[in-house]
C-alpha cells in the first residue's frame, strides 16, 4: 500500500508498495491520490447527480454530471481544480466547473443555436467547416468576432472563389452578460467573445445601423444592393 509519510512545502514524500520513497509535488491531486486512495484510481461520487472516475492515465479524468435525469459525460485533465473539490466535497463548485469546459467545448454549436433561434438570423447566416459565420453570403465573422467583407467572387472548376477584405467593424453598445439554457446542463453563461461574435452578425444583417465606417468600407458593387434595401426598408417604415 502506498501512503504519505512526510509533507513539504513543496513536495510530498511517498513509501510505495515496495518500500520505495519517492517525492511528489505537493498539489491537491497527489494528497487525494496517495493520501486517499493509497496510489489507486480515484473514483468519487459527490451525489447521484455529480461524480468523477480517474482514468488509467493520471490527472485525466472522466466526469459525469446529470441534468433532469440525463447524464453528461467530459473527459477533463483539471486534476488539481477537481480534487480540491473532493476535497471540499464542494459538489457546486465541480458543477460549475464541468459547466464552464462543456461550454468551451460546445460554444460553437451553442452560438449556432441562438442564430437558429432567432427569426431575424435564421437563413441568413450559416456556419462553415472552419466555424465561421457567413452573413448574407457577403460578410463572415470568424470566432475572435473579426468581420470580413466580399470583394470579389468567381467561379472556377465549378467551385465558387471568394476574395474577402478586413472590415472594421465596433459594436454599438456594451456587451452585457447574457444567460442561456442548455438541455444539457441548463443555464451557463456566455462568455464576452461569443456575445462579441452575435453582436457582429446582427449588426451585418442590419444596414439601416451602419455608420459611414462601414458603408466606406464595402465594395461599389455591394453598396448598390443594400441602398436598395434600405430604399425598401425606409419605405416600410413610412408606411
Amino acid at each position: 500500500m502506498s501512503m504519505i509519510i512526510a509533507k513539504r512545502d513543496t513536495h510530498l514524500i511517498i513509501r510505495k508498495k515496495n518500500d520505495e520513497y519517492v517525492h511528489r509535488p505537493n498539489d491537491s491531486y497527489n494528497i487525494v491520490k496517495y493520501g486517499t486512495y493509497q496510489a489507486n484510481r480515484i473514483f468519487f461520487a459527490f451525489d447521484d447527480e455529480a461524480r468523477v472516475e480517474e482514468t488509467y492515465n493520471e490527472r485525466i479524468f472522466n466526469c459525469y454530471c446529470s441534468y433532469e435525469g440525463k447524464e453528461q459525460l467530459l473527459q477533463l485533465r483539471n486534476a488539481n481544480e477537481i480534487c480540491d473539490h473532493i476535497i471540499n466535497k464542494d459538489k457546486e463548485s465541480f458543477i460549475e466547473l464541468f459547466k464552464e469546459k462543456f461550454y468551451d467545448l460546445n460554444k460553437v454549436q451553442l452560438l449556432q443555436g441562438l442564430i437558429d433561434n432567432n427569426s431575424l438570423l435564421k437563413g441568413r447566416v450559416k456556419r462553415t467547416k472552419n466555424d465561421e459565420f457567413i452573413v448574407d453570403d457577403v460578410f463572415k465573422v470568424d470566432s475572435h468576432a473579426n468581420t470580413y467583407v466580399m470583394q470579389t467572387h468567381r467561379i472556377k472548376d465549378s467551385k465558387r472563389e471568394r476574395k474577402w477584405d478586413n472590415l472594421c467593424t465596433v459594436l454599438p453598445r456594451t456587451i452585457k452578460k447574457r444567460i442561456i439554457h442548455t438541455k444539457e446542463i441548463g443555464d451557463v453563461e456566455v462568455d464576452e467573445a461569443t456575445l462579441r461574435c452575435l453582436g457582429k452578425i446582427f449588426g451585418l444583417v442590419q444596414p439601416h445601423t451602419w455608420d459611414h465606417v462601414i458603408w466606406n468600407q464595402i465594395p461599389t458593387w455591394l453598396k448598390k444592393i443594400y441602398k436598395d434595401e434600405l430604399e425598401a426598408y425606409n419605405k416600410r417604415i413610412k408606411i
